[in-house]
């Protein structure tokens, strides 16, 4: 059997044609496309499925190969880096790095890990990821479904770590500290002495989120 216009099974990368794709003037994208549909239906003989599987990268199922080569790169990084917290700043040769939970910007071996981190979470929210899927992603130490909101709560314990060592938030001049490698900043709204007329009034509550408001029981804050 012959492929069309003289592919081989040697230098095919099958699983990676775009339905778009034309070779030459043929829709090979279209034609790849159709022997997938053709095997879901139980259309393809067992001798063309054997000859399309010899191909290198051949898969029935583009996107749960597209899915799995995504986590197959989260699992590299969270077993070099310990956690599955993407890279926001990513440099070699021990020069620093700053971690954030996810980055869309961060590849992992020329793979886009940080995109595909990215759209898991949408996905999970809208109900499109399966069990399985979401069982593993919760079993990579660091993983979080929300990002933002992680990032919010590892900062306010660490101000909490600093309001049990230091009594209270910060009331005077602005300081500036680091809390287990996190910044915390208290800015003086009352600060004794100094000039009244320069004094700057606190911020208003009304933007705040419920939860975040209560938190404001905090001594000195």
């Amino acid at each position: 059997m012959m492929l069309p216009f003289g592919m081989t099974a040697g230098d095919a990368t099958a699983a990676r044609v775009p339905v778009s794709h034309t070779e030459d003037g043929y829709p090979l994208g279209t034609w790849v496309n159709d022997q997938r549909k053709k095997y879901r239906t139980d259309r393809l003989s067992p001798e063309r499925i054997a000859f399309l599987e010899s191909f290198p990268g051949w898969v029935w199922n583009p996107q749960d190969a597209s899915w799995e080569e995504g986590f197959a790169a989260l699992e590299r990084f969270v077993a070099r880096e310990g956690d599955a917290r993407i890279p926001n700043h990513h440099m070699e040769n021990g020069a620093r790095e700053r971690h954030a939970r996810v980055t869309r910007g961060h590849r992992e071996d020329g793979y886009p890990l940080g995109s595909w981190a990215t759209t898991q979470f949408p996905a999970y929210r809208a109900g499109r990821l399966s069990p399985d899927r979401i069982a593993r992603l919760k079993e990579l130490p660091g993983w979080v479904w929300n990002p933002l909101a992680a990032r919010w709560e590892e900062g306010f314990a660490a101000l909490e770590r600093f309001v049990a060592g230091n009594g209270s938030s910060g009331r005077g001049r602005r300081k500036a500290r680091r809390v287990a490698g996190l910044p915390i900043v208290s800015v003086a709204w009352s600060a004794p002495g100094g000039n009244p007329s320069t004094r700057k009034a606190p911020p208003a509550t009304s933007g705040c989120l419920p939860g975040r408001r209560r938190r404001r029981s905090r001594p000195g804050w």
